[in-house]
């Protein structure tokens, strides 16, 4: 930072300059005087391709999706071959579920850049969010090809393998990215999905634990830890598990629903009913619960009869 507010002391008019000092108090976290200096560099050189990119990253970060499309668009006008603008005008639209504009300019960038690897695990995103699994893998390998230590990546491929019902390929792609990066909440997390459907329990508890000690506030994590032991039958620490997460998420449907399969198994049945019609009150197609529900009142009818 020294060396452009120096630069800037000494020509206050250079739009280098103010555009530098911009993505250095970006990346400090201080948003106001980024903006501030990239609005500088515009108005002293309009036609700076970097400082419309850089003003839309800005804009992005702070969610401002329609103002961060302008910048990134003009940046484009001025400079059609400025691959980030690409990449990051395709990530707005991924962020607002257009894919398909998205993939289209994820698949200018890497016409421009082949050999861009964020943008191949980017454009994997995208065709994972249009069930284009293969594509998806492709795009993971090439990125991993070009740049073996993109932790990520290796994550987003045992995604792909874990919905392809490919759990032990995922089990690995998981456990080479915890590899790299033993801190990684979301692998961990991942690793116990993959151990609970190869019905690994011990395994997955093991994971699911460490994710929640990394961020305690994974409601996610919680819940199936709670699937977890009410698998092994350890009901009072699943119930425990599903209070957790809703104290973390209340509008959780899945743990209102796991708690009230937890409370049925306990015999606590209006327990059990109270979380079924607490699912239900907040997503009314939730077909589970619905089926619960008929369950136990079938069971009442014929405890009625006899």
């Amino acid at each position: 930072m020294a060396l452009w507010k120096d630069v800037l002391r000494k020509s206050p008019e250079n739009a280098r300059g103010h555009n530098n000092l911009g993505y250095v108090y970006f990346k400090q976290g201080q948003i106001e005087e980024a903006i501030k200096e990239f609005v500088s560099a515009l108005r002293l050189k309009p036609n700076y391709a970097d400082a419309h990119n850089n003003l839309g990253v800005v804009y992005h970060d702070q969610g401002w999706l329609d103002e961060a499309i302008k910048e990134y668009i003009k940046a484009l006008e001025i400079n059609p071959n400025h691959v980030d603008a690409h990449n990051n005008l395709g990530n707005v639209y991924s962020k607002q579920g257009q894919i398909e504009e998205a993939i289209k300019e994820y698949s200018i960038a890497l016409r421009i850049n082949p050999s861009y690897p964020e943008i191949h695990n980017n454009l994997g995103n995208a065709y994972s969010e249009l069930g284009k699994l293969n594509e998806a893998i492709d795009e993971y390998i090439t990125a991993l090809s070009l740049e073996p230590g993109l932790v990520k990546v290796y994550n987003n491929l045992g995604s792909i393998y874990y919905d392809q019902g490919r759990f032990d390929e995922a089990i690995q792609e998981y456990i080479t990215a915890l590899r790299l990066q033993s801190d990684y909440v979301l692998a961990h997390y991942n690793l116990g999905l993959a151990y609970h459907n190869k019905g690994k329990l011990e395994e997955a508890i093991k994971e699911y634990l460490t994710a929640i000690k990394l961020n305690p506030d994974y409601h996610e994590a919680h819940n199936n830890l709670g699937k977890a032991y009410a698998d092994q039958g350890r009901l009072d620490e699943a119930v425990k598990e599903y209070m957790i997460a809703l104290s973390l998420k209340p509008d959780f449907v899945l743990a209102h629903y796991n708690l009230g399969a937890a409370y049925y198994e306990q015999g606590k049945v209006e327990e059990a009913l109270k979380e079924y019609r607490m699912a239900l009150k907040i997503d009314p197609t939730f077909a589970p619960a619905h089926q619960a529900m008929k369950s136990l009142h079938k069971e009442s009818q014929t405890l009625k009869s006899k």
